[in-house]
């Protein structure tokens, strides 16, 4: 597959990580409040099943391959709440194996205007969309890439670090215009 040749969404920031703990959520919620004003659409990706209580969240969509949950409190801890509480206008949960991300993709997009920015943590997305930014996150002792994403080091637009404490990037290092994510130089 020629990951040059996928569907261009321009609106669409990409957040991925060089594992866990490297800051992904953090720069998530300070980009989400930076830009609140735009009406941020949040979104969580994960390969993996988390367990959720059905009669608490509110399910959208669910097969056995594919578990999609809009988020609407800010108080559970959860990614998705943090992204509520740092002013996203609507935060999503995707519990998804990568062989299904397409479809829920495409699913999420029937609950979505595809037209409102939205900032997404996810590398395997990347794998079937062209963001308008795909932003990488490594931490300043785990510099090497995982093998799970070697094959989009050359995709990536900008290389962020962690220095135990702070990223080297900020929200005013990256802007949103005309319906399109531009890094500021």
């Amino acid at each position: 597959m020629d990951l040059n040749k996928l569907p261009y969404y321009p609106n669409i920031l990409l957040i991925s990580g060089n594992g866990r703990n490297v800051g992904k959520t953090t720069l998530s919620c300070a980009l989400i409040e930076h830009f609140k004003s735009e009406k941020i659409i949040a979104v969580k990706i994960s390969p993996h099943t988390h367990e959720f209580d059905a009669n608490v969240e509110d399910v959208l969509f669910q097969t056995k391959d594919i578990i999609i949950i809009e988020e609407h409190r800010k108080d559970t801890g959860k990614d998705s709440a943090k992204f509520l509480k740092s002013g996203a206008n609507r935060a999503f949960f995707i519990m998804v194996n990568d062989s299904y991300l397409q479809q829920a993709f495409d699913k999420l997009m029937e609950f979505v205007d595809e037209k409102s920015p939205m900032i997404i943590e996810s590398a395997a997305l990347r794998k079937i969309i062209i963001p308008g930014q795909f932003l990488l996150l490594n931490h300043v002792d785990r510099p090497a890439p995982k093998k799970s994403i070697v094959h989009l080091m050359g995709f990536v637009d900008r290389r962020i670090t962690l220095f135990h404490n702070y990223h080297d990037f900020a929200p005013t290092d990256i802007s949103y215009t005309s319906g399109e994510w531009l890094l500021n130089s």
